[in-house]
Parts: structure tokens; C-alpha cells; sequence
């Protein structure tokens, strides 16, 4: 394997932090804490919530040239208008920050929760926390995406979800002994769907070899033939029977799991069967058990 070069100089990672706002050539991470958040620690948390909320991140190359035009403004001015030659600068600079800082209220999918939760997680992170899972739960309810399950299956696991903005457009039902369903918004293409499941099944597959022989196999070299392998699945027409219809739609099978998807009451539902299961029949899940699974939301996290 090649190796890249790490060492770069001075310039190099000045010109580096003035075009881009870092000076790292690789990737970035993050971590949890472990320690204890102390009240006092807040007005620090606070402003990194504030300045990771922007919406549009400026880079300092931006404020230099911002700065630089203001000052030729202000030297002009100091000649022709007797002001004083620093104003111009200030006031385009604090214009400038002024407005990439108010793009904390923009609307973007980036940030579902809303700009209080996020303060009262930087301030109180177990109040946050409980207040963020409230509001999923709350948003899960508001969905109007019907919620399909395993006919005669009971007690299902809400396994994921997924929000644009305040919008739900995504979730999936785990049986663990049967399989798993997954609810897609309307305007989910189906090369999306299909794309959705793929993810599905590279993981499970990865999962299960690594069950299978936990030292056997490089991670990134199983990860990367799966894959391969999932890259031309074969999908062919079937029939899925939600409830008393009987919906057209596409299936396919890998690595023994039975995969499907058809578009029902506008919105998409896929499902993947455990191996050894055929496509089970399915049903539309009731109020009162949309309701059980929103209860359930967050309750490891709880624990």
C-alpha cells in the first residue's frame, strides 16, 4: 500500500485553516465523554451547541477578505469623509459574523430537535436527553406513515427511525425472530427503497460472518465483498398480502434472507425474513400499538 505523506509545513497548514476552518489532511472523529458534566462547564457547551447549529459555516479566509474590503473602505472614508479608519472593517465583520450566527434559526433537516432542546442539553444534559427522546416519541405518534407488521406476530421493537426537519420519513419494525419491516415515505423513490434494503443486508450479512468466525476475517475486507456482492441483486415481481390485499411488488433473496418491497396506502413497505422464513402475511398495526412502540423509544438509553 502506498503511504501519503504526513508532514506538512507551517504554510501548508495555514493556507489549510484559512481555506477550510482545520488543519487536518485526514479524517475527523468524535467521542463520547465520560466524565461528569459540571454546571459550570455549561457556557462552554452552550456556545459549541450554538457554533455546531449553524446552518452556514463561514471559513476565516471569508472574514479576512471581508475585513481586507473594509479596510480599503475605511481608508477611503478617513481621506474623503473624515471617519475613522478602523469603523468600516468592524462593522463588516461583525455584519458578517452577525449573519452566519443567525443561521442557528434556520430551518435545516441537520437539526431536527428545536434550538430549546439544544440548550437545555448543553445546560442539563440528562434533562436534554429525556426531552429529545420525548420529542421523537411525540413525532413518531404525529406521523401520519401507516405502520405495517407481521401478521400474528406481537410485541415488535422499533429498531430505527429517520426525520428531515421535524418530518418522519422513515422507520423500521424488528421481530426478532421472523424479520424486519421498514416503513418509507412517499416520496421515497424505489431505487431508493432498494438502495435502503442493500444497506439492510450488508449488514446483517456482515453481522452474521462475524458471528460466525470472529477472527476469521478482516472487517474492512468482509465489509468490502459483501459489498460486491449485493452491488447486482436480481429483483423479480411478486405479490405481498397486506392485509385482505394483495399488492404487486419486487423481491429477491441473499445469503438466504427473502427480500421484498411494494408500495401500499403511499408509502413504500419493505421487508426482510430471517432465513428459512417465507414473505410473511402483514397487517396495519393499531393505534394503541403505535403507541406501545412510542413508549419503548429511547428505553435502553433510559436503563
Amino acid at each position: 500500500m502506498d503511504q501519503q505523506p504526513q508532514d506538512r509545513t507551517i504554510w501548508q497548514k495555514c493556507w489549510s485553516w484559512l481555506y477550510t476552518g482545520h488543519t487536518g489532511s485526514g479524517g475527523y472523529f468524535t467521542y463520547l465523554s465520560m466524565k461528569r458534566e459540571h454546571i459550570w462547564g455549561a457556557p462552554v457547551r452552550v456556545w459549541r451547541m450554538l457554533m455546531r447549529r449553524r446552518t452556514s459555516h463561514p471559513v476565516p479566509l471569508l472574514y479576512v477578505v471581508v475585513g481586507g474590503i473594509g479596510l480599503l473602505i475605511g481608508i477611503a472614508g478617513q481621506k474623503t469623509l473624515k471617519m475613522r479608519w478602523w469603523s468600516a472593517p468592524l462593522i463588516l465583520l461583525v455584519t458578517a459574523w452577525t449573519y452566519f450566527f443567525s443561521s442557528i434559526w434556520w430551518r435545516s433537516v441537520q437539526h431536527p430537535t428545536s434550538l430549546r432542546t439544544d440548550l437545555l442539553a448543553a445546560i442539563a444534559p440528562k434533562r436534554g436527553a429525556r426531552r429529545r427522546l420525548r420529542e421523537s416519541c411525540e413525532r413518531f405518534l404525529a406521523s401520519p406513515l401507516p405502520i405495517f407488521g407481521i401478521d400474528g406476530e406481537e410485541a415488535p421493537e422499533l429498531s430505527g427511525m429517520s426525520m428531515e426537519g421535524e418530518k418522519v420519513t422513515h422507520f423500521s419494525i424488528l421481530y426478532p425472530d421472523r424479520g424486519m419491516v421498514a416503513i418509507l415515505g412517499p416520496d421515497t423513490e424505489s431505487a431508493e427503497v432498494e438502495e435502503h434494503l442493500r444497506g439492510e443486508l450488508i449488514s446483517l450479512r456482515v453481522n452474521e460472518l462475524a458471528d460466525q468466525a470472529p477472527h476469521a476475517n478482516d472487517p474492512g475486507d468482509c465489509c468490502e465483498r459483501v459489498i460486491s456482492e449485493t452491488v447486482n441483486l436480481d429483483w423479480s415481481d411478486t405479490v405481498l398480502t397486506i392485509g385482505s390485499d394483495q399488492v404487486p411488488g419486487f423481491s429477491t433473496s441473499f445469503s438466504g434472507h427473502v427480500v421484498a418491497f411494494a408500495q401500499a396506502k403511499s408509502c413504500w413497505v419493505a421487508i426482510i425474513a430471517r432465513p428459512e422464513e417465507s414473505l410473511p402475511q402483514l397487517r396495519e398495526l393499531s393505534e394503541a400499538e403505535r403507541e406501545t412502540l412510542a413508549s419503548r423509544i429511547g428505553i435502553d438509553e433510559q436503563q
